[in-house]
């Protein structure tokens, strides 16, 4: 039986961790043993649909109870500090991604795991995406050749209010680090090699973006150090209408190609002069199924002691080739980047 407490009952936790967990108890022991929000009627509503018997909105009380597992689905800023008490506590973690704000936070969170003795789990659940897995194992049995461009765009119309904290780059890092760290971490994968250079430009187009003096709208370009050139394009800009995400990737190999995009997947529908997207799915970037997987696998990496598919490390490098954006964007020059 894993004993599991779950810290921050927001969307992410309740679309996707939640049902991720009861699929998975179908098949293996585990138990959801207290939820923890800074908004008690959160954690209590959460505690109802997982049948948690303590519910907290102090996280330092959540971790005096017999935990194996603590799944932390917080904002951005407060990952470093509750992932840290947990290594503390003698508790494994998930994480959600990114990693956290900035690398010293980062790597803190790694030394306090190998101090501590606990596992480090950052959830970029893109990589346990049955989409992305299929195209990345093309890649390795060399259906296209080598891999010299890749092209990601993803498109959203941020739904929050100006003063929610995804607005604020302090808070959330904003466009760059929110969506970018997907990208940033599929790059490596799929290349398999280093990023050496980054240059960026990027604009404040919405009214919240400029109130709170976050980019909302950044081209990318990486080199790699084999040759390989990476282009992504993030928006919080767009569609305001309709689809609330659109994803499109395009790899480029010396003998052949690989192109995807969820246009197709997700169905639009015109009425009158308005038109909307009917969402099949709550997860419109990544199927429920990929969740799962990803949580699974770290559940098997606890009780089995096995390596991890995406490490620490990985994360931290994706969230240094966000903060690497970030820095060009500013600075309106390439960044050298050095793993």
């Amino acid at each position: 039986m894993i004993k599991i407490g779950l810290i921050g009952c927001g969307n992410i936790c309740n679309i996707a961790h939640i049902p991720a967990y009861k699929k998975i108890s179908e098949s293996r022991e585990l138990k959801i043993i207290g939820t923890c929000d800074v908004i008690k009627e959160k954690a209590k509503n959460t505690a109802i649909i997982t049948e948690a018997k303590n519910i907290f909105t102090d996280y330092h009380e959540l971790l005096k109870l017999d935990l194996d597992l603590v799944d932390i689905c917080t904002p951005t800023y407060t990952h470093s500090e509750i992932a840290i008490a947990a290594a503390k506590a003698g508790k494994d973690v998930i994480c959600e991604k990114p990693i956290a704000l900035t690398l010293k936070d980062a790597q803190e969170m790694i030394n306090s795991s190998v101090q501590h003795k606990t596992r480090l789990f950052i959830a970029h659940v893109r990589r346990f995406d049955p989409r992305f897995q299929h195209i990345r194992n093309d890649i390795i049995q060399d259906k296209i050749g080598k891999p010299v461009y890749i092209r990601i765009t993803e498109r959203q119309w941020l739904p929050f209010s100006e003063d929610s904290w995804f607005w604020k780059s302090n808070l959330s890092g904003g466009v760059i680090i929110d969506i970018g760290v997907h990208i940033a971490d599929m790059f490596r994968w799929f290349f398999n090699t280093e990023p050496v250079e980054v240059f960026a430009t990027g604009r404040m187009v919405r009214e919240e973006a400029k109130k709170n003096g976050t980019f909302d709208h950044v081209v990318v370009m990486y080199k790699f150090d084999r040759r390989e050139t990476a282009f992504m394009e993030i928006s919080w800009v767009f569609p305001s209408e309709g689809s609330t995400l659109y994803h499109y990737l395009d790899i480029v190999g010396s003998k052949g190609k690989i192109e995807y995009s969820n246009r197709d997947s997700n169905p639009t529908i015109m009425v009158t002069n308005r038109i909307s997207l009917p969402r099949y799915s709550l997860l419109m970037s990544t199927f429920p199924e990929a969740f799962e997987k990803e949580l699974n696998h770290f559940l098997d990496c606890i009780e089995y002691n096995t390596p991890s598919l995406i490490t620490a490390q990985d994360s931290k490098k994706a969230l240094e080739m966000c903060l690497a954006v970030g820095q060009s964007v500013r600075e309106k020059k390439p960044i050298k980047l050095s793993f």
